[in-house]
Order: C-alpha cells, then sequence, then structure tokens
C-alpha cells in the first residue's frame, strides 16, 4: 500500500436474509405451480370424466328405449287398442327398458372402470314431442311411457366413486363430483319416409290399411323368425302376421270402395260382401285389397317389379312414379297428404323366386285406403308406409294356401321423417332419438 493511502472496508452481503426471501419465493411459486396443475390436471380429469359419464348416459338412455321397439311392445300393441299398448303386458317391457339402460351404460367405461347406475337413475315416463320445452313426465299412464332418463354419477360416496385429485391432495382436497343425464324418447309421429337408397326396405306391394289394422290386431299367428339365416317356422310366437293376398274387397268393381276383406284372404268385406277370387295370377275385376304397384313401372314388366322386390324401390322410381323420393303422409300443419299409384289387384307367379330371396328382411310396404278403376288398371291412394319381416311366400299351390306372409315391426330407421303434428303410428313406425 502506498504511504497516505488508505482503504474503505467492505461490508458484507446478508447472504442467509437473501436466501429467506427466495426460498419464501419458491415457496410461493411452488404453490402456485401446484394450484395451476391442479386447475388443469384435476380439473381436466373432472371434465374428462363429465365427457365419459355423458357417453354413458346417452348410450344407456337409447338402449333403454330402444325396450319399446322390441316384440315384446309388438305384441302388446297387437293386444292393445287406439294405438296403446294391451297395459298388462307392459311391466316387462319396463323392466327391459330398464335392465338395457343399465347394462348398456356399464358396457361404456368412466375413467377406464365401467360406469355403474345407482338405485333410482334410470326414470322411465313419457316424452311430449309437440312441445319444444317438455320434460319427462315420470307420472303419465305407464301405458303411454316412450321415454327413458338416465342419470350416472361419480361422487365420493356413489357407486362409482368420485374422480380422484392428484395435485389438489396437498389443498385436502381428495376428489371431485360430476355427473351427467340424457334423455332418449321414442317418436312415432310418422310423417314421412325419405328414399335415398341407404336401406332397400320398399318393396312394391300395398294392402288396405283397414284390413291392415284388422290383421295386425286379430290376424293368425302361425309363423316365427329365429333370427338367422333361414331360420322362418311354422309355429307362433305371439305376434299376429299380416297376410297379402289377391283378394277383392268387395264383388264390385266401384271406385270409392273402403270396405276391407277378412285376414283369411278369400272372401271380401264392406261394400257388396259378395266373395272375392281365390287370388289366381292375374285377378281381374273389383277393387282389391291388395295391390302390386307400378311405382316407376308403367309397363307392368316383371323384371322391374323383381328388381324392386330384391334392391328396393329407388329414389329415381318413387321420382318418376310421384316426382318426389321424399313421401310425406303429413305436411307441417298435420294436414294428410296422399300418393295415387297405378297397380293391379293381382299377383304374377314370376315374383315368387324374387321374394324367396327376400325371405327373413325387413321390407317396407305401402298401405292405402281407396282404390278406383279395376282390373290392371286399379289406380290406389297410398296413405303410408308399414314395415315387416318377409317371412314366407306360396302363389303355386293350393289357392286357399296362397299368400305372402309379413311379420309387423317396429320400424326405427334415419329415413323415417317425423312431425309433432302428425298423427301417431300407434307406435308401429317412428324415430328414436336423443331428446335431452
Amino acid at each position: 500500500m502506498r504511504a497516505g493511502a488508505f482503504s474503505i472496508p467492505q461490508r458484507r452481503r446478508p447472504r442467509s436474509r437473501r436466501r429467506g426471501v427466495v426460498a419464501v419465493q419458491v415457496v410461493i411459486m411452488l404453490v402456485v405451480i401446484l394450484g395451476f396443475a391442479a386447475l388443469t390436471i384435476d380439473i381436466g380429469n373432472v371434465y374428462r370424466a363429465r365427457g365419459e359419464l355423458q357417453r354413458a348416459a346417452d348410450s344407456g338412455a337409447l338402449a333403454g328405449v330402444s325396450a319399446f321397439l322390441g316384440d315384446n311392445m309388438l305384441e302388446a300393441l297387437q293386444s292393445g287398442y287406439d294405438g296403446a299398448p294391451d297395459p298388462s303386458l307392459i311391466d316387462p317391457i319396463h323392466d327391459a327398458a330398464d335392465t338395457r339402460a343399465v347394462a348398456y351404460s356399464e358396457k361404456n367405461n368412466t375413467l377406464q372402470t365401467p360406469t355403474k347406475v345407482e338405485d333410482g337413475d334410470v326414470v322411465l315416463g313419457h316424452f311430449d314431442f309437440s312441445d319444444p320445452g317438455a320434460e319427462l313426465d315420470a307420472e303419465a299412464d305407464p301405458a303411454n311411457f316412450n321415454a327413458v332418463a338416465l342419470t350416472v354419477r361419480r361422487t365420493s360416496d356413489g357407486t362409482n366413486g368420485g374422480v380422484p385429485y392428484w395435485f389438489a391432495r396437498v389443498f385436502g382436497l381428495s376428489d371431485g363430483q360430476t355427473a351427467a343425464t340424457a334423455t332418449a324418447a321414442f317418436d312415432d309421429r310418422f310423417s314421412g319416409y325419405r328414399e335415398d337408397d341407404r336401406g332397400n326396405y320398399l318393396i312394391p306391394f300395398t294392402i288396405h290399411i283397414d284390413e291392415y289394422e284388422n290383421q295386425f290386431h286379430n290376424g293368425d299367428d302361425d309363423w316365427s323368425y329365429d333370427g338367422g339365416n333361414d331360420d322362418v317356422n311354422e309355429t307362433g310366437d305371439g305376434i299376429r302376421e299380416i297376410k297379402l293376398f289377391p283378394y277383392k274387397l268387395s264383388g264390385g268393381g266401384n271406385d270409392d270402395n273402403n270396405g276391407n276383406g277378412n285376414s283369411n284372404g278369400k272372401k271380401g268385406g264392406g261394400g257388396g260382401g259378395s266373395s272375392g277370387d281365390d287370388g289366381d295370377e292375374d285377378q281381374q275385376g273389383g277393387s282389391g285389397n291388395f295391390g302390386l304397384l307400378n311405382v316407376g313401372n308403367p309397363n307392368q314388366g316383371v323384371p322391374l317389379i323383381e328388381d324392386q322386390i330384391i334392391d328396393g324401390v329407388t329414389a329415381d322410381n318413387l321420382e318418376a312414379e310421384v316426382g318426389t323420393s321424399t313421401l310425406t303422409f303429413f305436411d307441417e300443419d298435420g294436414d294428410e297428404k296422399t300418393y295415387d299409384i297405378t297397380g293391379s289387384p293381382g299377383m304374377k307367379v314370376g315374383i315368387e323366386d324374387a321374394v324367396e330371396q327376400r325371405i327373413g328382411d325387413i321390407v317396407g310396404f305401402f298401405v292405402h285406403d281407396q282404390v278406383t278403376d279395376g282390373g290392371a288398371n286399379c289406380t290406389y291412394r297410398v296413405v303410408g308406409i308399414r314395415f315387416g319381416r318377409l317371412l314366407h311366400i306360396d302363389l303355386t299351390g293350393n289357392p286357399d294356401d296362397k299368400a305372402i306372409i309379413i311379420q309387423p315391426v317396429i320400424f326405427n330407421a334415419p329415413n323415417i321423417l317425423t312431425n309433432p303434428n302428425a298423427a301417431p303410428s300407434g307406435g308401429q313406425v317412428g324415430r328414436l332419438s336423443l331428446v335431452r
């Protein structure tokens, strides 16, 4: 050190204090980070569980309401009246709806475990499609039930438990709570059918609506279908069949005959009440209970009829015949619409092989309420469509045995159109959908 020079002592920094401040900041930031982690991961996990619960609820509700479309409901409808099922037969249907809702919910996992349904969380009732803001009415007449509501939950004290937290545990929170509800209903206010070649359902047959309803409620039960290839048996299964047969409604050829024949397909009813023909090929004269329609087939050619039976009536066929491929039987105001389609009350033996190829298939056939003219120049006023499974055809044997046998089904498909102002189809045709 130079002479005369001096030094100023350096003050030491308070390292321990700074370290303490940093430690506090780290703790605060850690708490913030954990908070964000709890928000993004734990709360995100709750939202994930909520989405999976909704999927389970949707699936369970749809499966539950599908019980209203099964054979048990069909039997109840056939034994009932005014479109309502027989009240004495509905309990098994409601039990099946409950069972299906629970089973299909459990087929859907929530956080990798089956989504179980708690007691009381399956609710059956009536949904009013004419009221957009309607809620399920569980107090309605059970015979009018058409909907299932299902709630599934993840709660701490519930069957499925809560949604586990990971980071939020540092705040003393162990799990989250969430739930989801879905309501599915069957809307039978059938208003129309859009042919877009998705299902090849329609075949060119028609039957008088009165005779269809007569056989639906009072027909024979001689056949059954087991659900496999060629599993058609000549034994009853509790469901009455529809016998399509070319017999007359009456003996006369008047142009506005709304009588109906009996279900054995041999005699005419209503109108003059006289006997009709036995349904031989190319039956002539009188208004027919049964009709073979010329849908886009003005020459009544058998090859096109066979194609329409095997592959279904196409959108182009409908366009050519009635000017549209969307048949509307009730407009937006609920007013009825009809279609005049030419045809013949005769049955062509040549179509038997084509029908044989569709045995076991569900098909759509037309229903009419009026026939004008007679013979091969009939015009049928078509008022709707019904659906059934083709079970049997015989056009060459004993005249008393000649028939096409169709077993009705309750039909639901995307190309079915519904309208709140349309008349109910008696539970026979409609759309199944989620409504809540």
